[in-house]
């Protein structure tokens, strides 16, 4: 028994509810496919089944005698040869088992990998991005309160707080002391 469920298993995909009958169609022709059924029918064992070895191309011949079908409404399918010899039969429908499976293996590990490369290259956008934002934090904290928010431990200059008003400030100070001084000289 194989199991096809419904729909491919895809991961960080929205798109994993497509055409369940199409899907399964899909699956079912490519056990049929030469990529399944080649390395099948190169096998000495399976080439000596009397149903491929009287013919001038092992793989149409299995191609032609296999069937694949579905367990009631199940995920369950079956593949089903025929032979006159019942162990070459099994053997036959093993071997296709095997193969998909192969195949199915390889694939999940490609399609792995490959989200495990865009998985990385988004983790490194990020990370460029988180760098930025810190590095302009960084910058907006100096020039604001004389602070790197992230060094490892504060220093002398880094305690003295700058207030970027304070010259500001220190004129309007004086300015006003100056007029008060004036208002009591005239007073005086």
């Amino acid at each position: 028994w194989l199991i096809i469920k419904a729909n491919q298993e895809n991961l960080l995909s929205a798109h994993g509810h497509g055409d369940s009958d199409r899907f399964i169609a899909n699956q079912t022709e490519l056990i049929k496919s030469p990529l399944i059924v080649d390395p099948v029918a190169s096998k000495p064992a399976v080439a000596a089944t009397p149903e491929t070895a009287s013919e001038p191309d092992a793989s149409q011949a299995i191609v032609r005698k296999v069937k694949i079908r579905a367990l009631s409404r199940s995920d369950f399918f079956v593949i089903e040869f025929s032979s006159t010899i019942p162990k070459q039969a099994a053997l036959v429908a093993n071997e296709l088992a095997r193969s998909y499976f192969a195949h199915q293996q390889r694939d999940a590990t490609f399609r792995t990998s490959a989200l495990i490369r865009l998985l990385e290259d988004q983790l490194t956008a990020q990370q460029a991005k988180v760098e930025d934002l810190r590095r302009r934090w960084r910058e907006l904290a100096k020039t604001t309160t004389g602070i790197d928010p992230f060094a490892a431990k504060p220093t002398e200059v880094n305690l003295q707080l700058h207030n970027p008003n304070a010259e500001l400030q220190n004129q309007m100070l004086k300015i006003q002391m100056g007029g008060t001084m004036l208002v009591n000289t005239v007073q005086a």
